[in-house]
């Protein structure tokens, strides 16, 4: 007789080690899928920034503006409105990046030429590429997550099974 109550209670306590063992499994599964989808939200929202930048840009070009030898942009007046200014008597486009002092040259897209619209369009290909990889990573990473909620819903229901088995011998 306490042969059989001890086994009993052993085997209990086995079951019930394991229910828990399942319910930190569904713990970290869950937790794991929370990560990923904070992931793919971090994800979408870099590219749509650099959509919004790829657009800017983009207008930047079609507008005009000024761009120094370290990459600072300023907006300006076109070289036609600067050559008007100085006829005029006008203040005239900036010489220099107030930032870094260094010269400054006029983009506008019209005025480029072939080569410098060929690496313009090639920088934008390469970013519109970019944001490609990235949204589908996002999209891999809401995957991942939702498998990581059905493996948690597994482990729980794993371990609410064990808990039932393990009131069920304790009646016995």
């Amino acid at each position: 007789m306490f042969a059989r109550w001890w086994a009993r209670r052993k085997y209990v306590w086995k079951i019930e080690i394991e229910a828990t063992t399942q319910d930190l499994q569904a713990d970290l599964s869950a937790q794991r899928a929370k990560e990923r989808r904070d992931l793919a939200a971090q994800l979408r929202k870099e590219v749509e920034t650099m959509e919004a930048n790829v657009a800017r840009i983009a207008e930047m070009e079609e507008k005009g503006f000024w761009l120094c030898e370290n990459g600072h942009e300023l907006p300006g007046p076109s070289t036609d409105q600067v050559a008007k200014a100085n006829s005029e008597g006008v203040a005239a486009a900036p010489g220099s990046c107030p930032e870094c002092r260094k010269p400054i040259k006029f983009i506008k897209r019209d005025q480029m030429s072939g080569q410098e619209k060929y690496e313009s369009d090639k920088g934008r290909k390469e970013v519109e590429t970019m944001i490609a990889e990235k949204r589908k990573l996002a999209d891999q990473h809401e995957t991942e997550a939702k498998g990581g909620d059905d493996t948690a819903k597994h482990f729980r229901r794993q371990a609410a099974s064990s808990r039932d088995v393990a009131d069920r011998l304790r009646k016995l």
